[in-house]
């Protein structure tokens, strides 16, 4: 039974109360206009208690905006909302249509910078973010008196003599929710075994990073002494990377949070997921002027270094023909310090 300004409802209590559901909450479709975004579709999503993000099909199903109670809660690349037509494969192109946002997927062979292994090129981050989806769908299901609303499709990865791997993703919210989970599913389409690269490269931003915010994560890699401590905006800051090894719960997830408890009594946004499907977090500290932003990306490999030397240092994960993987994400908004404050910090 969703809970919406400070009741619950039924169903049945609701609808009478509305014309159409989207009075609450739902998902718009529209087509950008203007730009690089010229004719590029996108879902806009409402939960009814805050909660809104986008979803672009065009671009793999990722998530380049999201907000809670009009406040942002990802950085925006100055790139903005970018056309697949526009993606230049080589060398480091895909900064030229790089969104940052919520969720950027990098993948599906190679994430990382260029790279050229047995005589193919890699390009950074791989492909499969600048694809659009095939077969997207979405809607609003009601059991009983809870309502989900979800979106879903596929992006396939493929070349004649090469690839052939699918990225079957779903999203989902629910009415008066203020958190979605991402499901994902890859499969190994073809007839040979594939090299299999994933990063889902999720972006906060202000205000939750500001100067003296610390992520809450469930282990710390110990012997670093900057990763977890963020100041102002930096001239000529250099990006730094970390491989974060964190520790599962009971229940074999892992998370990690980046809370900014002086906004709202305590706002933030925790990004969780199973440790046996992603492995690795890589946490990207990027403190430089107008590119102000903390990644935490979830991985299934720990080499950042790109697909040559995962190769080269055996940590190249393998898809059989016909196997598949599945990754699911659950991104949770954290309000007020009950929110927060019972989570570990390593």
């Amino acid at each position: 039974m969703p809970e919406l300004y400070g009741r619950r409802y039924s169903r049945a209590e609701l609808l009478e109360r509305v014309g159409r559901l989207e009075q609450i909450g739902g998902i718009e479709p529209c087509v950008l206009a203007g730009g690089l975004a010229e004719g590029v579709r996108a879902l806009h999503v409402r939960s009814g208690s805050g909660l809104a993000f986008t979803v672009l099909p065009d671009r793999c199903l990722d998530i380049p905006l999201i907000t809670f109670n009009g406040r942002p809660l990802c950085w925006h690349a100055r790139n903005g909302i970018v056309g697949p037509q526009f993606y230049e494969p080589g060398g480091s192109g895909f900064l030229r249509s790089f969104t940052g946002g919520l969720l950027t997927t990098c993948g599906l062979r190679n994430f990382g910078p260029a790279c050229h292994v047995d005589g193919e090129d890699f390009p950074m981050h791989g492909r499969v973010g600048s694809l659009p989806a095939s077969d997207v769908g979405w809607g609003a299901d009601w059991d009983g008196d809870e309502c989900t609303f979800w979106i879903a499709g596929t992006v396939r990865e493929s070349r004649v003599f090469g690839e052939d791997l699918t990225l079957h993703r779903r999203i989902e919210t629910r009415l008066g929710g203020i958190g979605l989970r991402i499901e994902n599913v890859v499969r190994n389409e073809g007839w040979r075994a594939e090299g299999h690269m994933i990063l889902f490269h999720m972006n906060p931003g202000v205000p939750l990073l500001d100067d003296g915010v610390q992520p809450r994560d469930e282990d710390a890699h110990k012997g670093l002494d900057v990763y977890d401590r963020f100041v102002a905006p930096q001239a000529d800051f250099h990006e730094q990377v970390f491989v974060l090894d964190l520790c599962p719960d009971a229940a074999g997830y892992t998370a990690a949070s980046l809370v900014n408890p002086a906004l709202d009594n305590g706002l933030g946004l925790r990004i969780r997921w199973p440790k046996e499907q992603l492995p690795w977090m890589i946490e990207w500290r990027m403190l430089g002027q107008g590119e102000y932003v903390v990644g935490l990306e979830p991985a299934n490999c720990p080499t950042i270094q790109g697909r040559a030397e995962a190769v080269k240092g055996g940590t190249l994960p393998t898809l059989q023909p016909g196997e598949a993987r599945h990754y699911d994400i659950d991104v949770d908004v954290l309000v007020g310090r009950e929110s927060w404050q019972g989570e570990t910090r390593g």
